[in-house]
């Protein structure tokens, strides 16, 4: 999915990602608790990715908001 966002945006373009920081991953796993389940966090997280896009030499900032992480990735 990455290799596809960086082809397609444009020099200028701004690409803007977002998921559950700990604080909402809690909140998710403590419902899944509530209904028997497990929340299994699969897949990269916001350090990863980020450094991904610099590697690639694309401006990059992360802030937190409520319950998410925000990567802003500046083309």
């Amino acid at each position: 999915m990455l290799k596809e966002i960086d082809r397609l945006c444009k020099k200028g373009g701004r690409i803007i990602l977002a998921d559950l920081n700990e604080k909402g991953k809690e909140i998710v796993a403590k419902l899944h608790r509530m209904e028997g389940r497990e929340h299994t966090i699969l897949g990269w997280g916001k350090d990863k990715i980020k450094k991904w896009f610099k590697n690639r030499g694309h401006e990059t900032k992360i802030s937190e908001k409520n319950c998410l992480w925000i990567l802003e990735i500046d083309y």
